[in-house]
Parts: C-alpha cells; sequence; structure tokens
C-alpha cells in the first residue's frame, strides 16, 4: 500500500505506492494508521463494539465473526446508539475508563445484514474486494465520551447463557482481545507495563 509514518499521535506521513488505488489507500489510513495514532496517545485498543446505553458504554469483544457488529446493528435498529465498531478505544486520563466514538458506521456479512432486518442491495459495500456491507448508524451519533460500565466476551459455547469472570479470567479475555495489529508491533510506543496496567484498571 505504501509507507507511513507516525509521531507523537499527532502527525502522519504518508507515500502511497505507485499505482494505489485511493480506496486502499483510505481503507488502510482509517484502519491500522489510525490504530498506531490511537495507541501512541496511550489508549487502550480492544477488537470489539461499543453502544450507548443509559449514559454509559457496553462493549462487546470476541474474534472474528463471533457476532460483534452484528449484535451492535441488532441494537442500533432497536433504537439504542453506536459508539463505535471494529475498535474500542479507552481513554484513562480520567478518574474512569472512557470509551471515544468513532465514525458512525457498522461492517455487516450480507447475511448478518439479513438477519438484523436490512436489505444488502441496497447498503455500500465496504471495500470492492471484500462482501461486508456498511450500515450508516448516524442517527443519533454520539460526539462525546461514556464510562466503560460492563463488557461482554462473545465465547465459543453452547447453549448460550451469561457467566461473571473472575479478575484472572477477565484479565486474559481482555489481553487476548486486544487490537491485534499492535499487540507485539509497536512494544516501544507503549510499554508493557503500561498496557498491563491499563489492562488491570479496566478488569
Amino acid at each position: 500500500i505504501g509507507s507511513f509514518i507516525i509521531r507523537d499521535g499527532n502527525q502522519v506521513i504518508v507515500e502511497p505506492s505507485p499505482h494505489v488505488s485511493e480506496e486502499n489507500l483510505v481503507l488502510y489510513v482509517l484502519g491500522p494508521v489510525l490504530g498506531a495514532v490511537l495507541h501512541q496517545r496511550g489508549l487502550l485498543l480492544l477488537h470489539g463494539s461499543a453502544m450507548s446505553t443509559k449514559g454509559n458504554a457496553v462493549a462487546f469483544l470476541g474474534n472474528s465473526g463471533k457476532g460483534k457488529s452484528t449484535t451492535a446493528a441488532a441494537l442500533y435498529a432497536r433504537g439504542f446508539r453506536l459508539l463505535t465498531d471494529d475498535v474500542v478505544a479507552i481513554d484513562y486520563s480520567g478518574s474512569m475508563p472512557m470509551v471515544l466514538p468513532a465514525m458512525p458506521r457498522i461492517k455487516l456479512r450480507p447475511e448478518s445484514a439479513v438477519a438484523v432486518g436490512y436489505d444488502p442491495g441496497e447498503m455500500p459495500a465496504f471495500h470492492s474486494e471484500d462482501r461486508r456491507r456498511e450500515c450508516a448508524a448516524t442517527e443519533g451519533y454520539l460526539r462525546t465520551p461514556l464510562p466503560l460500565c460492563c463488557i461482554y466476551i462473545f465465547d465459543e459455547d453452547t447453549p448460550q447463557r451469561i457467566e461473571r469472570l473472575s479478575a484472572q479470567q477477565a484479565f486474559l479475555e481482555v489481553t487476548r482481545h486486544a487490537y491485534p495489529e499492535f499487540v507485539t508491533l509497536l512494544e516501544s510506543a507503549c510499554p508493557e507495563f503500561l498496557r498491563f496496567h491499563h489492562r488491570a484498571r479496566l478488569v
């Protein structure tokens, strides 16, 4: 795609490869590059979605394909407000963890869109080489961070149930669902002790 330099969480220099499409370049800048910016700002990044309820944020974490975005879209269709999809950025600058709002869109596989009640044929493609569709979640778009009050981990087990995790289990799950590109890539930008501290505070 190209070469990218991200400095101090506030400067991005992009040198695109010859003939790279703008679509691919924008996709990368709004994905891993933006993630690196947030990482350098000292935020904890988790792979998941977050919704607003009663002035708080509720996050859903899990592996790809486990229903995080589908759940977010189903709740949005029922009147809940979206905070973020795909990457949950948590700020620790205050007294409690705050979830930052992101772009108001949800990425859905066509079968997930149908399950939620949308027509995939009427939804724009997320990317020309990707089956996922883009659900605009602009209704009631939130522009301010919300305090994180609860995290649900989407697991493999059936039948479905809600089980409270121990502190040790919760710490392992938060570590396992860190935004994957930055678990080992940017050690110097966010030292291990800081990541450990953030995760421990979250638990």
